[in-house]
């Protein structure tokens, strides 16, 4: 697996003891607008360095994950074209095996 698809969603910052699963690239940004889509020439803009999309850590005597973005897990015909988002689309084929990985990981079953 080397790659998964996002759809929109947040950025996070995960504590230090987390490993991000989906961390943004140093030239990823994030644009601050008043309505969505819509980019005006002063709109803010941040880097999303140190961000992620998504991380698991230990807590307690088991694991957390925590994900900013929720459309990759599900399997949605989206706006009024019904274009394909999630497990649907074109682009997330390695998704599927990315969750069931996730869930895998985050069994309490597992030996360590």
């Amino acid at each position: 697996m080397d790659s998964v698809a996002t759809f929109t969603g947040s950025a996070i910052k995960l504590p230090e003891t987390a490993i991000s699963l989906l961390s943004f690239a140093e030239s990823d940004s994030i644009h601050f607008t008043d309505t969505a889509w819509v980019f005006l020439p002063d709109h803010r803009v941040l880097s999303l360095k140190g961000y992620s999309q998504g991380g698991i850590m230990r807590y307690g005597k088991g694991k957390v994950a925590a994900f900013g973005e929720a459309a990759m897990f599900t399997a949605q015909l989206a706006g009024p074209s019904r274009f394909k988002v999630g497990f649907n689309a074109d682009v997330a084929n390695q998704n599927c095996p990315f969750v069931l990985n996730l869930f895998y990981n985050l069994s309490p079953f597992l030996k360590e």
